[in-house]
């Protein structure tokens, strides 16, 4: 009687470990992230991810631009692409400025299996701010597991949170499709009710209950921002209650050391590392002091001696070319685009011609 009851039960196990490898395959390699190229909704690293996966696709002739919502709304990249020929530029820039941001956008990169030929790092003074991380709410938990966790529970927030993110670590570790099915679910949602709009099955709903974003092969930025017309003081007041101008916010000198580690992670891994400093609004540079610049300086001057390319555009708008006191609009935007170019030309001259080799 033991040995078919061991029998079956090794069969079954042997089974569950044949399904289990199956599903691994299937949707933990890169190219599954191809799911992700039509964004639905604003979740962050499935907007990441989309962004990566059109990268990869790009192979060595991609400039991959990674930062904040300063970098998504400040370089056009189909006027990039246009002003270099044979180059494919892919604005990842995400919202939620700080430096565990972009360390989490390098991880995400690391598994992307993305091998951009150049990288660009757009960077302001207040990523040194303090500023908690939601893995799960932002959508980047939907990439990582148990294999991560050391890694990336670093980035998340204390507290209910956390229990979560590592609840959502170690589902996606024992059934590995479950992390593309919130991709996959908006999908479905965004399908029927496509046919719901051809059918007319009673009252259309409004397409922004689905968050369904531009359906193309080439998703471009998404700019957000609107040009409101609110006036600096009510700019001050909504900056002040996002806790950007809070007095403390960037006493914690932690912050520039991680962001040192992160740029030379960034400079190790090989390819050409451009650092962008991003346009401020007139006041924000009236108040430097605020975002103890010293150490953000010096951090980006660690990273030039190590081989970076530093390009310093923070005072290269007008303030009538802001939409707040970080987000460009259109104006600032094409000439903000426009002077990347012309700096990039030079290396990206210099890697056609030798072979890549900056």
């Amino acid at each position: 009687m033991l040995r078919p009851a061991l029998r079956a039960l090794g069969g079954t196990l042997a089974l569950a470990l044949m399904l289990w490898g199956a599903a691994w395959l299937l949707a933990v390699p890169a190219w599954s992230w191809v799911l992700y190229r039509a964004p639905l909704g604003e979740t962050l690293g499935h907007r990441l991810a989309g962004k990566l996966s059109l990268c990869r696709a790009q192979g060595l002739r991609s400039v991959l631009l990674l930062g904040a919502s300063s970098t998504r709304e400040g370089f056009d990249e189909d006027l990039l692409d246009a002003l270099h020929p044979g180059w494919a530029f892919c604005n990842a820039g995400l919202a939620a400025d700080s430096v565990d941001t972009l360390a989490v956008a390098r991880l995400m990169l690391r598994k992307s299996g993305a091998r951009p030929r150049v990288l660009v790092l757009g960077l302001h003074p207040f990523m040194l701010r303090s500023m908690d991380q939601d893995l799960v709410a932002r959508g980047y938990s939907d990439f990582f597991d148990l294999f991560d966790a050391r890694e990336i529970m670093q980035y998340q927030a204390a507290g209910v949170g956390a229990d979560q993110a590592r609840s959502e670590l170690r589902l996606n570790t024992l059934w590995p499709p479950r992390r593309h099915a919130r991709q996959l679910g908006r999908r479905l949602r965004a399908t029927l009710e496509h046919a719901h709009r051809r059918l007319y099955w009673g009252a259309p709903q409004p397409e922004q209950a689905f968050q369904v974003a531009r359906l193309d092969t080439r998703p471009t930025s998404a700019y957000r921002f609107e040009d409101t017309g609110e006036g600096l003081e009510p700019m001050i007041a909504r900056w002040e209650s996002m806790g950007f101008l809070a007095p403390g916010a960037y006493a914690d000198p932690a912050h520039a050391e991680r962001l040192d580690g992160l740029l030379r992670a960034f400079a190790d891994e090989g390819r050409p590392l451009l650092l962008a400093i991003m346009p401020e609004h007139s006041y924000l540079r009236r108040r430097g002091e605020l975002f103890q610049p010293q150490r953000f300086w010096s951090t980006v001057e660690n990273a030039r001696k190590r081989g970076a390319y530093v390009f310093d555009y923070a005072a290269l708008a007008p303030d009538e070319e802001f939409l707040d006191l970080a987000h460009l609009g259109a104006a600032g935007r094409a000439r903000l685009t426009r002077a990347l170019a012309v700096d990039l030309g030079p290396l990206l001259a210099t890697l056609q011609s030798t072979g890549g080799k900056p």
